[in-house]
């Protein structure tokens, strides 16, 4: 994950150089657009190399989980004494990001009549901030396919 700066939501230093999350309660949102999109983006990538793709939604994935992929972020971002708020604020981006990945690899593998011909062809991937990048051979096969079937 490459982040600018280790600043907090109002661009101040953050914790142990991570970024605090701040919350607009007025936008339902990080306070800038510039953490909002990078929170976003870090969040999605976090999703497509640390996810399990077992469950239909991030809503009914196990909490321990959740928190194991949720860690995955505290190397840049300050995650501890979020409130309510902000806390429910990273759960949504995590269920948005979940639920475009498993659409993405759904309308990859579709594209193909044998799930290993889809492993075959590079997997470009769209972020919801317009982000696109290739998934390598490997990657995509530990993520995307486990005995032979596609899980989105």
């Amino acid at each position: 994950m490459a982040l600018s700066a280790a600043e907090d939501g109002e661009g101040h230093p953050g914790d142990q150089g991570r970024i605090s999350i701040g919350y607009d309660e007025r936008h339902r949102a990080a306070p800038t657009t510039e953490l909002h999109s990078s929170l976003a983006h870090d969040i999605g990538h976090v999703v497509r190399t640390h996810c399990p793709m077992q469950w239909k939604s991030w809503k009914v994935m196990p909490d321990e989980i959740k928190m194991e992929v949720r860690g995955q972020l505290s190397t840049n971002y300050n995650l501890e004494d979020l409130d309510d708020e902000s806390l429910a604020y990273i759960n949504r981006l995590f269920a948005e990001r979940y639920k475009q990945w498993k659409s993405d690899l759904h309308h990859h593998f579709q594209a193909f009549d044998d799930p290993q011909v889809a492993l075959q062809e590079e997997c470009w991937i769209s972020d919801l901030d317009g982000d696109v990048r290739s998934d390598s051979q490997e990657e995509a096969g530990d993520i995307l396919l486990r005995d032979g079937e596609c899980l989105a």
